[in-house]
């Protein structure tokens, strides 16, 4: 093992032990969710669920039948980053029945999350401000 593996778990500890808000030494999809944003994983909290399972089965472990109780510990997070590019596509298609918009904006990145809601709301703002210019007309 290298340096630079070893500085990866330590980062990876770091960010684990701070989403561990219980210190249970378990984090669950929400918590998960926002440990990967550090890593520039973006994802729904249900498409995270998923991933989590179909990695946990795929390491032989039991999981709920409902994936949002699903956990992981550390050692299985680590594990996880180690193996994310394999699960990330398989995990996004399996939610897709879920796309809310607060699922579609959680699995944005934040630069394209602004993009996304300034081009829903840049119309808005228009038709309003005509709006106003024309109710305002009558008084000049």
């Amino acid at each position: 093992m290298s340096e630079a593996d070893l500085l990866f778990i330590k980062y990876a500890e770091r960010i684990f032990e701070r989403f561990d808000r219980d210190k249970s030494g378990h984090c669950h999809p929400s918590e998960v969710r926002k440990a990967l944003t550090f890593f520039n994983i973006y994802m729904s909290t249900f498409c995270t669920a998923a991933l989590m399972g179909m990695f946990l089965r795929d390491e032989g472990k039991a999981t709920p039948v409902d994936e949002m109780e699903v956990s992981l510990t550390f050692d299985q997070f680590s594990l996880l980053l180690s193996r994310i590019e394999s699960y990330t596509a398989h995990a996004r298609s399996h939610s897709k029945g879920r796309m809310g918009l607060v699922t579609k904006l959680q699995g944005l990145a934040p630069s394209r999350r602004c993009d996304f809601l300034a081009r829903m709301l840049f119309p808005a703002v228009v038709v309003l401000m005509v709006s106003i210019f024309y109710l305002v007309l009558p008084l000049y």
